[in-house]
């Protein structure tokens, strides 16, 4: 949840959807993962859906509420990437699958 939605927390705990989800791919579930988790996402409201797929060393990224079908960003291994969702933050993928 970003800042501007930090009134979404309350006692009883979150209210409504984040603004951004980070999915690891389970193997066997690939369809469930890939597309109706993405589809659920969309429909819920997620602004960003990021797929962090171990085997193949890639993360694909998501902007739901613009085209839930086709990915903004593809980082393999070596790359890294930002979001308008984490101001001045960077992601470096070696770093998401370091051992």
């Amino acid at each position: 949840f970003s800042n501007s939605r930090s009134s979404a927390f309350t006692k009883a705990g979150a209210s409504g959807a984040p603004d951004l989800v980070v999915e690891i791919l389970s193997p066997g579930a690939e369809k469930h993962d890939r597309v109706l988790k993405r589809d659920v996402f969309a429909r819920s409201g997620v602004k960003e859906f990021w797929l962090v797929q171990p085997n193949e060393r890639r993360i694909v990224m998501h902007r739901l509420q613009a085209n839930t079908d086709q990915s903004f960003e593809t980082v393999e291994s070596d790359g890294s990437f930002a979001s308008s969702l984490l101001p001045g933050l960077t992601i470096h993928a070696a770093d998401v699958f370091a051992e």
